[in-house]
């Protein structure tokens, strides 16, 4: 068996809620399957996993900037998107707004401490990946 790396593959792996600690396991489980030289075998500098406190909103849109970064020098990459945890839809004067909830978000300031549903799909849209799967 060779200890050879898969250099094309990245990952961004959330797991958020103390309230739902699979969220937190699943991300985990699929972190250890993608970094294990006997399986996907993706570079450990590479794969990214943000959990609980560490899954703040400012962390979780650094982690996509830097993400994106690295992927803009790979026109090979295939990159893994995986979020697990709550959401929440809003009702406003300019329609239905979606969510997802970080870590340390306030409901009363959605704007400004969680990650809305336009913001996360224009991050993903901004990863210039050959493969981009998201889930």
């Amino acid at each position: 068996m060779t200890n050879q790396t898969f250099s094309n593959g990245y990952a961004l792996l959330i797991g958020i809620g103390a309230d739902l600690p699979v969220t937190v396991q699943d991300a985990t489980a699929l972190h250890n399957i993608l970094i294990y030289p006997g399986k996907a075998a993706y570079s450990k500098e590479q794969v990214v996993l943000l959990t609980e406190t560490s899954a703040t909103r400012l962390k979780i849109l650094a982690a996509f900037d830097s993400l994106i970064e690295q992927v803009s020098h790979n026109p090979e990459a295939t990159v893994i998107v995986y979020y697990s945890g709550h959401g929440v839809k809003i009702n406003s004067p300019d329609g239905e707004k979606y969510f997802l909830v970080p870590y340390g978000f306030k409901m009363n300031n959605l704007e400004d401490t969680a990650i809305s549903g336009k913001e996360f799909t224009e991050k993903i849209e901004a990863i210039n990946a050959r493969n981009i799967m998201s889930g």
